[in-house]
């Protein structure tokens, strides 16, 4: 033993390098390897994409939680249609725990069912093998796991319900074993995104008692966490026939504001950035247009004065120079005239790009 560890102390860093590689491959790789620059797959959502820095970046844990009817499986989904274009010769899987998922809603938001497996785990640990065996395969660039909340502990399981003092804490043990030993399985050409619901704590008299379910063990291997929070909405009066015969006004839903907060970023300089997204329930869809022109602000694409907003980009024949009355004016505007709203999509996804001191 002695005569083996001056045996190392004699090696030069070059030859210790050698030495380690040669007993455990893959194990030590250089800070200039190109395996540890982060690489984003923007998901098209303009909002999310500026918030984050890009979109999801790729060997990371990307945990996105809060309320209901917040569009966390609408961002996964979303994101799950741009890797499968990203990554045409790879699978997306989706775990599916709370038993949500919507095969017309997935397609119609464009990703590619052939290209997309679903599983249905009865238990935590369950899933946590099956992440495993496909992580090893290579073949799949996003893991979804739709939600964290929703996965059974075996522990919760073989105990009556009753019977809860034995299952304490189960859900947050099932949950760091479930990320130790996901990481190291975890590669650069693939991305996590853990959907997470939120409680209310017990007792708290300050601050906000929502916190996101599963232990501690998730915020801390998380590369970005992000709290989508429903916001404030926006109603109309529609004519409505009432019982007994005539007509009144009721006021109907129309669009509701969905807040975005960055809470950790291990990636970028994106923490505690914001952004926000009009959707549309009962149309489903989200308001691109909006996107646009408060994002066009921000990059002097639009300028607002009062209630007059500019829009002015380009130069020579291709440039772009109109004034209207009114914010809903510009948004009709651009939605008739997609190809320079898709010119502006463009401006403003490279500019995130750029603003992104790490992106490759």
């Amino acid at each position: 033993m002695a005569g083996a560890k001056k045996k190392v102390e004699a090696m030069t860093p070059e030859e210790v390098m050698a030495s380690i590689n040669k007993e455990y491959p893959g194990a030590l790789r250089l800070a200039s390897d190109d395996y540890f620059k982060i690489h984003w797959v923007p998901t098209g959502v303009l909002a999310f994409d500026r918030m984050t820095g890009g979109g999801i970046p790729l060997g990371r844990y990307t945990e996105i939680y809060g309320v209901e009817s917040a569009l966390k499986s609408l961002l996964a989904t979303i994101a799950a249609s741009r890797f499968q274009q990203e990554f045409p010769d790879k699978r997306v899987m989706w775990i599916d725990s709370e038993g949500s998922f919507d095969k017309k809603w997935v397609a119609r938001w464009g990703v590619d069912m052939d290209r997309l497996d679903v599983i249905t785990p009865d238990t935590g640990e369950q899933a946590t093998a099956i992440l495993e065996i496909a992580m090893l395969s290579r073949g799949y660039c996003l893991f979804i796991v739709d939600s964290i909340a929703a996965m059974t502990p075996q522990r919760e399981v073989e105990y009556d319900a009753e019977d809860t003092t034995k299952a304490m804490g189960a859900a947050g043990r099932m949950t760091s074993q479930m990320m130790r030993r996901l990481t190291r399985l975890n590669h650069n050409d693939c991305a996590f995104i853990l959907i997470n619901q939120v409680r209310d704590q017990l007792g708290v008299m300050f601050g906000d008692p929502a916190k996101p379910t599963g232990g501690r063990a998730i915020p801390f291997y998380a590369g970005l966490r992000i709290q989508n929070t429903g916001g404030e909405t926006i109603k109309k009066d529609v004519e409505r026939y009432k019982v007994g015969g005539g007509k009144g006004k009721q006021r109907n839903l129309e669009a509701r504001v969905i807040s975005m907060r960055v809470r950790k970023d291990k990636v970028g300089p994106n923490e505690d950035n914001t952004g926000q997204i009009l959707w549309y329930p009962n149309e489903g869809r989200i308001d691109e247009e909006e996107s646009l022109l408060l994002l066009g602000i921000a990059d002097d694409l639009v300028i607002r004065s009062g209630a007059t907003v500019r829009i002015r980009f380009g130069k020579g024949k291709k440039k772009v120079d109109q004034a209207f009355q009114g914010w809903a004016s510009a948004k009709e505007w651009l939605r008739k005239n997609p190809k320079i709203a898709e010119r502006m999509s463009q401006r403003i996804a490279k500019r995130t790009a750029e603003g992104n001191h790490i992106a490759a």
